[in-house]
Parts: C-alpha cells; sequence; structure tokens
C-alpha cells in the first residue's frame, strides 16, 4: 500500500498515519494574533481599455475604501501541526524592506555540488493598505548558491505605482481587489477626474508587476502582471530595475495580458495574448525572446463583448497554445465603479459552461470546443500523443480561491478551509471539428487526499516543457488549513502524490532544477523558499526522486510571500 509521508523536521519523516493521529489529538492553543503591519499583489487591474471602444479603470470607489482587516484569533479548532502559524503569517505580510546587499546564509545538510545559479522570485513586499494577496508592491528576492554557499538579497522593482507610493505615501493606481480610497465625494470626485485624464494619456495603466520574472535571452529577466505596462527588465545580478519594456506601436492592440507567457521549445520564442475590453478578444502573438517585438498569429473574440471572461494563464503542447475560457466573466460595472461581486468584480455563470481554444503555432485557423465549467488558475504543461492534446492544470470546481486570497481570509486564525483543487487534464482530440462538446478535464490522483485536495503553482521539469511528462510538482495542503503549507510531487502515471510537509510553516511556487547529464525525467532538486513556524525563511532543497530534503540555507529573516520564479544557472 502507498504511503505518503510528511517532512516535519530535517532528516526525521512521519507516515500520513501518524499525522492523522497528531491531527485528531491537536486541542492544543495557540499564541494571539499580531496583526501584520501591512498586508499583499499578483495579476491585472488599473485601467483597461479598447483603443477604439472608450476606457475603463478598475475599482474607481463610490465610498471610502474600507479599513484593512483586522486578524481574527481563536484557539477553537487551532491544529499546530497543520494551520500556519501567526508568526509565520505576519512574517509573510510584513512590511519589507531592500536588503541589496547579499547575505551570506547558514546552511545545514548537503547542498549538491553541481547546483550554481539564483532562484529569483516576485511577489508582493509591502501590503500595507491593501486587501488581496495580489495587491502588495511588487518586490524581487534572490537566495545564490555558489560553489555549497548561499547568499539572500532582496529589492523592490522601481514600478511608477511604487516610486509614487515612496514620494507621496499614496497608490497612484487602484489594484485588483484594492481600490483607490476615497474619503469622502469630493475625493471620490478628485480620483475619477484623475483616472480619466490619465486614460486620456495613456498613463493610469497599472504597472505593478509582482506576479512572475522570466528570463531573456540575453540574460537579463523581466517582470510581468497581467497589463503590458508591467513588464520591466531587470539585472538579476543585483536585482536593479534597468527600463520599461514597450510592447505598445506594434499594431497589436489590448491593455491586458497573462503573465505567464510560453517559452518555445526552440528558447527563442514566447507566446501570450492581449486583450481588448470591451468588444475585444484574445490577440494571440509571438514574441522574440532578445527583442520583444511580436507578431499577432490568432485573434479569437469575446463571446459576450460586453463581459470579457477573465485567464489567467494559458496552456503550451509544443505545437499548440491552449486557452481555456472559463465562465468567469468581467463585470464592467464593478470594473468602473469599484463595487464587489461574488467574487471579487467578476461574475460566475457555470451555465455557460467553459470554452477551449485550440491555436497552432504555425498561424493556420484556431478551433473552439465547448466542455463543462471549471475555474484554473495555472497549468503545469502540455504535450502532443495519439491524435490529441493534453492539458494537466490545478482544477477548482468554482472560483471560490479567488475570495479566499483575501487579506481578511488569510489573517483569519484558523479561517475557514482553502477552496480545494486537484490535479486534471484536458484531452482534446486534434480531429474534433470546432464548436463540438469535448469531456471535462479527468481526475489524475487516485487518493487526492494524498496531497490534501490543494494543487496549484503546478510546475514540470523545465526539458519537458510541451513534451509528455510523468511527474508535476505542486503547492498542496495538510487540512485544515486556509493557505498553501507543503509541497506535492504527483506521478501521472500511478495517480499517486508524495507530500513534504513542516508544521505551523507555509510555501509557495517550488521551482524543479535538473541535475546536468540527467536522463530520468525527476533527476535533479526542487527548490522553495520556505517560511518557518518562527517566521523566517529558508531555501529548502528537496531530492526530487527520493522526495526527500537534502539540505536547506537559513536566513535571518523573512522573506515576502512568493508567486512565481525562475532559477538562473550560473554561467560557467
Amino acid at each position: 500500500m502507498y504511503t505518503q509521508t510528511f517532512g516535519f523536521q530535517q532528516g526525521q519523516m512521519y507516515s500520513l498515519q501518524n499525522t492523522v493521529n497528531r491531527q485528531r489529538l491537536a486541542g492544543l492553543g495557540h499564541p494571539s494574533a499580531t496583526r501584520p503591519s501591512s498586508m499583499p499583489s499578483c495579476p491585472l487591474s488599473g485601467a483597461v481599455k479598447r483603443r477604439d471602444q472608450g476606457s475603463f479603470q478598475p475599482h474607481i470607489p463610490r465610498v471610502a475604501a474600507p479599513e484593512a482587516p483586522t486578524v481574527t484569533s481563536t484557539t477553537e479548532g487551532a491544529n499546530p501541526v497543520s494551520h500556519i502559524s501567526q508568526e509565520a503569517r505576519k512574517s509573510f505580510f510584513s512590511k519589507k524592506e531592500n536588503k541589496e546587499e547579499e547575505e551570506v546564509l547558514e546552511v545545514s545538510g548537503q547542498i549538491p555540488e553541481w547546483l550554481n545559479g539564483s532562484l529569483i522570485t516576485n511577489g508582493g513586499g509591502d501590503f500595507d493598505g491593501m486587501h488581496h494577496l495580489f495587491d502588495g508592491l511588487a518586490m524581487l528576492t534572490k537566495i545564490k548558491v555558489s560553489n555549497g554557499r548561499v547568499y539572500a538579497s532582496q529589492k523592490y522593482l522601481e514600478s511608477e505605482q511604487y516610486r509614487h507610493v515612496q514620494q507621496t505615501g499614496k497608490r497612484k493606481f487602484g489594484e485588483f481587489g484594492t481600490p483607490l480610497p476615497a474619503s469622502n465625494p469630493l475625493e471620490q470626485a478628485v480620483n475619477i477626474m484623475s483616472t480619466v485624464g490619465g486614460l486620456v494619456t495613456r498613463t493610469s495603466v497599472i504597472d505593478n508587476a509582482s506576479v512572475n520574472v522570466i528570463p531573456l535571452a540575453d540574460g537579463k529577466m523581466f517582470t510581468s502582471t497581467e497589463t503590458v505596462e508591467s513588464w520591466y527588465k531587470i539585472d538579476p545580478s543585483n536585482l536593479a530595475t534597468l527600463e520599461k519594456v514597450d510592447l505598445r506601436g506594434d499594431g497589436i492592440p489590448g491593455d491586458l495580458t497573462t503573465a505567464h507567457p510560453k517559452l518555445l521549445r526552440d528558447g527563442r520564442t514566447f507566446v501570450n495574448f492581449s486583450r481588448s475590453i470591451p468588444a475585444g478578444g484574445f490577440h494571440v502573438f509571438k514574441q522574440d525572446a532578445t527583442t520583444l517585438q511580436r507578431k499577432e498569429i490568432a485573434f479569437i473574440r469575446d463571446q459576450d463583448p460586453g463581459a470579457p471572461a477573465w485567464v489567467h494563464d494559458m496552456g503550451y503542447s509544443g505545437n499548440h497554445i491552449i486557452i481555456c475560457e472559463i465562465p468567469l466573466f468581467f463585470n464592467l460595472a464593478a470594473l468602473v465603479t469599484g463595487e464587489t461581486r461574488e467574487y471579487m468584480m467578476f461574475d460566475w455563470k457555470p451555465e455557460l459552461g467553459s470554452r477551449i481554444h485550440l491555436v497552432p503555432l504555425d498561424g493556420s485557423a484556431h478551433k473552439t470546443y465547448k466542455t463543462a465549467p471549471f475555474h484554473v488558475f495555472h497549468h503545469a504543461n502540455g504535450f502532443e500523443e495519439d491524435g490529441q492534446v493534453h492539458l494537466d492544470m490545478g482544477y477548482y470546481e468554482t472560483p471560490k480561491g479567488l475570495n479566499d486570497m483575501k487579506m481578511s481570509s488569510i489573517y483569519a486564525f484558523p479561517g475557514e478551509e482553502y477552496e480545494k483543487s486537484y490535479l486534471r487534464r484536458l484531452s482534446i482530440p486534434l480531429d474534433a471539428p470546432t464548436g463540438s462538446s469535448i469531456p471535462p478535464p479527468r481526475q489524475l490522483s487516485s487518493q487526492p487526499e494524498q496531497y490534501g485536495e490543494l494543487c496549484d503553482f503546478t510546475v514540470v521539469n523545465p526539458e519537458y516543457r510541451g513534451l509528455k511528462h510523468r511527474y508535476v510538482y505542486a503547492l498542496a495542503a495538510v487540512r485544515p488549513t486556509n493557505l498553501g503549507n507543503a509541497l506535492a510531487k504527483h506521478d501521472t502515471l500511478t495517480g499517486e502524490a508524495q507530500t513534504w510537509h513542516e508544521p505551523g510553516g507555509a510555501t509557495g511556487e517550488c521551482v524543479f532544477v535538473p541535475r546536468p547529464g540527467a536522463q530520468a525525467e525527476d533527476d535533479g532538486v526542487v527548490l522553495v523558499q520556505h517560511m518557518g513556524a518562527d517566521g523566517r525563511t529558508s531555501l529548502v532543497i528537496l531530492d526530487a526522486q527520493r522526495w526527500q530534503e537534502l539540505g536547506r540555507a537559513r536566513l535571518p529573516y523573512g522573506m515576502p510571500y512568493r508567486f512565481h520564479g525562475s532559477f538562473m544557472p550560473e554561467k560557467q
């Protein structure tokens, strides 16, 4: 019988049954909550407009913006095994300072001698006044491994939003879940007039690129979120902001994009799409990985011009891009007024089902299919086999996870359970005619409780992008919890999963680094910036084959919550 294991301490492993027994016996009190001084950023927001259809500015409030949420603390139902400690929460979301000087870290265990390079990640570093995990000011973090020694540094991205906050103490733009504050009607009117003026001069599109950081062919990197104004070139050697990337003037319209461009197997080309709102659609384009010049290869019109769907990511299968247009639609009135719908500024319409767009990379005609409703943030990888395109994803039944990432939900202790999600695979027959129905994504796990019924931040060995893969590495859970607190290795062949977890701690996305010369798909290490129960961050290095901790490097402080990042190998 398969046994799931959890790493509780370095070099010490416990069985799943032992963990369950601990949870059943847990009734211990927890320290009282301490309200963090700040709060968290990721996608979208800001001004959006179609050049020929007028302008929209998300989250212009009709009333004063609500106060930052108060931490709710109770010991009832608290489980020291699974619940993230108050020290970890406070450290994750407290306001961070620039630490530009690389600091040598304390190392324990083993670091593979071949592992040399830098893990550079992105996410919010200042959540002061923010109401959603997607909203913090972008901060880049770097953990460098060099000849067995480990160094850490962190620095804010110098976006227009960040500079405005530094100069005035106020935000210039609204964020995904945080409107610009207006304490009275006059201030509200000033905000609206300022926004309209900014739209006319094209200076009101949010540029707080707090989601992703992606390597470029020239050795530099660029940041991204869900607007075309959010791409900044950075220098990975010192995390310096170099310049803003101009994605306009090439004839491809749209103010929105995704934070997840796909690097094709040629290593020289990205694929992404931009969006026009309203009365627009998906402008799918190829982009040179050196010059960042774009060329449109497909246009997919929105099914409802007045209510475009929100799409955070896309899949890549080698010869196709797969866009899952889920039935989660922008409410344009909410975008303009800042009012809240059931799920942020979106309307969930499951009765419409999902549309799946299959876009050939050779520029030939795309196809659109229909399937059952579902929600997805991130795709792991796609591949093509036996006349079908397959796409693995972190599958949700509903978009409740968006609400679970409100800061009021994250700060609540122990809080409500985070939405369940699963590793599932969507399969599309290549010979199916456009407009036809296809089966919904199918379960890949034989026992989803092995990974706590939480699967997101899905990644694979980067050497297998667009190719058939066996293993998926993802955020997981030891429940009860209201935030991801574990990692899982999924075997899509056997349907089994192994989980790594530390009591009281939390984690974000992991990164797979293949061993040089590796033949096996899982021959390498998994890296993750892990927040310990004591509020200190560690770089944890897991042997991907044995799924055991090899070593770690502990920071003297806590790095902020992380979304996405990349490992940059050290140049020999």
